[in-house]
């Protein structure tokens, strides 16, 4: 035996010495793990012997198994089917909730307005934080301002409701003011814009000039210097206040064309007519018109003055008669003539003759 141990090589040796090394480690397991089985049957020295020949015997027929446990990396592709197990599982949750949230839903929209509003009602948005005055000329924006009774910090809720009696105090606050709109922007800008009457010219009464607006209210709260007012703007003289406001609405329906040929109006009855009109134009004719019919009968004078070829004066107080300024100054003295007509027709032919001589 010793002369075999003495032919082996190192590493014989050292291999025999691992593989009894490795067989005593199994044996010492095998022994724990026999303690471990008596242990849990509660069997001591004492306990029968056959019991124990059980035991071992269960014990040798086990085979020996050896597990290495390797750590193993997940891939995508392994916990993608667990995630669809989790969302299939969470819509499964949710399933019964939806019926219970179709049915819920206007109750939940007017809880969410009824929050909105109160949290808006409570909030500084809620109030008038600006306010602004535009188309205004006329008049100041301070005036307008104070006619609309409209302070900083007002609930705006309470300008929308009040909105047609704020406009209508500012229309009705100055004859200027032809209509006023309130408007409000997001979130608490007030404007009032306000659309103003044109002025249309000027009247003269007991020796002030005063401004005329295109609704034929007078403005007599200032009057206005006579070198001031320019020289081809529109002047009535002699009117009262009711036959400007007459004069104005007819001559506001004429043709811009027409409305330029306008300088001086004077209010000058005759004998025969107590509201005639004596009318100077810019083109050198005279209109003589009464006012009561002005609107009807001033509209055919272009058509007229189409065949006048020197400066005529256009009588419209019976029918339509012509003659130069100067024959009928001299000849009629503002009166109409007997042989004047009442057709228009007949009317035209009499002034081309009358334009001729």
């Amino acid at each position: 035996m010793a002369e075999d141990e003495s032919q082996k090589s190192p590493w014989q040796i050292e291999h025999e010495k691992m593989l009894a090394a490795e067989e005593a480690k199994r044996e010492a397991e095998r022994k724990q793990q026999r303690a471990a089985r008596l242990r849990g049957m509660k069997l001591t020295r004492k306990s029968d012997p056959s019991l124990h020949e059980i035991v071992e015997g269960q014990a040798a027929q086990e085979p020996e198994t050896f597990v290495e446990e390797v750590p193993l990396e997940r891939s995508p592709e392994v916990e993608r089917p667990k995630r669809q197990r989790e969302r299939v599982s969470l819509s499964a949750i949710l399933a019964p909730i939806g019926p219970a949230l179709r049915r819920a839903w206007p109750f939940l929209v007017i809880f969410l307005l009824i929050f909105l509003g109160a949290f808006y009602a409570t909030s500084p948005m809620s109030h008038v934080g600006a306010f602004k005055v535009s188309g205004n000329s006329q008049v100041s924006a301070s005036d307008i301002a104070a006619a609309s009774k409209i302070k900083v910090n007002d609930s705006v809720a309470s300008l929308l409701l009040e909105k047609g009696k704020i406009e209508a105090r500012v229309v009705n606050s100055a004859p200027e003011i032809k209509s006023a709109d309130l408007v409000i922007k997001a979130p608490n800008t007030v404007t009032l814009r306000v659309t103003e009457y044109k002025p249309v010219g000027y009247v003269l009464q007991k020796n002030n000039y005063y401004i005329v607006l295109a609704n034929g209210i007078i403005i007599k709260t200032e009057t206005v210097q006579k070198s001031k007012i320019p020289a081809t703007a529109l002047v009535l003289t002699n009117f009262t206040d009711s036959q400007v406001r007459t004069f104005t609405q007819a001559f506001s329906s004429f043709p811009s064309s027409l409305q330029a040929l306008f300088r001086t109006v004077t209010f000058k009855p005759s004998q025969a007519t107590k509201d005639f009109l004596n009318i100077p134009l810019s083109d050198g004719n005279t209109v003589k018109v009464p006012l009561s019919q002005f609107k009807e009968k001033m509209p055919y004078y272009p058509s007229i003055a189409e065949h006048i070829k020197s400066p005529t004066t256009v009588d419209m107080e019976v029918g339509y008669f012509a003659a130069a300024t100067p024959t009928y100054n001299s000849e009629f003295a503002g009166n109409v003539p007997q042989t004047s007509t009442s057709g228009s027709s007949s009317s035209t032919s009499s002034s081309s003759s009358a334009v001729g001589q």
